[in-house]
């Protein structure tokens, strides 16, 4: 233990002035043996230390240390580290072209002003589909006629021949000039042929007509005017088909959609499916779930449910199974439409197995003839069928 007297032992006492002075950074006193700066307090403060200990040293705040907070070297920084960091990584992506940032300045500065790792994402996903966009178009770019206006047209037919033919037909009147039609007599009777036959002439009807046009020196002005209702008809032929298409697609949502509720809704309503088992809460939503739910996905992302999975699993032992239980009344269905399974030919194969199986029992017995039975035998015997009964209602707490 370090004795009082040298508890103070290399320390100076400064004067007040000179305490100040140091808190107005006007003097530093150094030891001359460590040059280590000594920061000291008053006579009275120090004095203080010994009821402390001998292994602490108090530093008391120099008045006018404190720091300004409001002086010009205190800086405002408001955003979070991690945005700043966010900022000048997406900023250096973007100048390095891997990822794709606004033109307007004004734009990315508000993008980058908070930005995090969903910024990141959302840049990136927006760079990705960019990407893929450019790629499409110079695909299409790349395509000859034909093929373009098939792209434009494949949504109106179901047909994919038929999507090709329309876009070849429409292809071959966008191209075809009256300096065509003038210079070839084939191309001037087939546009007047088909002119016709789009008017309803037989083919008899519209080769006469075409052979007097002909002798009359008129088939290339007929044809000529052929070639704008000829255009106009394919077109109104595509777009026709379209909007029945989209007609048809709209009709099978909305038919889907109310086939969906009114089935949710029959399954919330229904008491029983089978007669005798009541479909409670827990039922009805393992039910729902094995309707709607997804449980296997193909390698092509078609999702399928438990039933779907098992039918295209074994298709031929589906149907098969589907087929039998057809057959014991599981399916049968009322005049109103609704089903009624039948559980009839369920309960006669059930008490038909119990029948058998008594009969095993008994047939097993070492069985006499009347008058010459044991009461060894008969207890035997007696003690088999118990067993049967026992099992077929349940009860298992006879006596042995």
């Amino acid at each position: 233990m370090i004795e009082k007297e040298n508890l103070f032992s290399g320390l100076e006492v400064m004067s007040p002035e000179e305490t100040m002075a140091i808190g107005n950074n006007e003097v530093v006193e150094k030891d001359e043996k460590d040059e280590e700066t000594t920061l000291v307090t008053s006579k009275e403060e120090i004095e203080n230390t010994d009821s402390i200990g001998d292994d602490l040293t108090i530093n008391t705040p120099v008045p006018g240390s404190e720091k300004n907070d409001t002086s010009e070297d205190s800086t405002d920084n408001s955003a979070p580290a991690s945005a700043t960091v966010y900022a000048a990584l997406i900023k250096q992506l973007g100048d390095d072209g891997v990822v794709l940032l606004p033109e307007d300045e004004a734009e990315l500065t508000s993008l980058l002003e908070n930005a995090d790792v969903n910024t990141l994402k959302s840049i990136m996903t927006k760079t990705v589909e960019g990407s893929v966009e450019s790629k499409q178009e110079a695909w299409k770019k790349g395509l000859n006629p034909s093929q373009k206006r098939f792209l434009e047209i494949e949504g109106s037919f179901e047909d994919t021949d038929i999507a090709i033919q329309m876009a070849q037909r429409l292809e071959y009147f966008d191209n075809l000039s009256v300096d065509n039609i003038k210079n070839d007599a084939t191309l001037q009777a087939n546009l007047y042929y088909e002119a016709l036959k789009s008017k309803n002439f037989s083919h008899e009807d519209a080769i006469e007509a075409i052979d007097e046009a002909r002798s009359l020196g008129k088939l290339e002005e007929k044809s000529i005017k052929a070639l704008g209702p000829l255009k106009a008809s394919t077109q109104n032929i595509v777009d026709s088909n379209k909007e029945m298409l989209q007609k048809e697609r709209v009709k099978m949502q909305e038919d889907n959609e109310a086939a969906y509720t009114n089935l949710m809704t029959n399954i919330d309503n229904t008491e029983s499916l089978v007669e005798g088992l009541k479909l409670n809460k827990v039922a009805r939503e393992k039910l729902k779930s094995n309707i709607v739910d997804p449980v296997f996905t193909t390698k092509e992302g078609e999702k399928l449910t438990s039933l779907m999975y098992k039918q295209r699993k074994n298709p031929e032992r589906f149907d098969m199974i589907v087929n039998y239980y057809d057959t014991l009344g599981l399916f049968d269905i009322d005049k109103d439409g609704n089903f009624k399974p039948n559980l009839s030919k369920l309960k006669t194969i059930a008490k038909t197995a119990a029948v058998s199986e008594l009969d095993n029992v008994l047939n097993s017995q070492n069985t006499t003839l009347p008058g010459q039975g044991n009461s060894t035998n008969t207890t035997k015997e007696s003690a088999g069928v118990l067993d049967f009964l026992e099992r077929a209602t349940g009860q298992t707490n006879r006596k042995k």
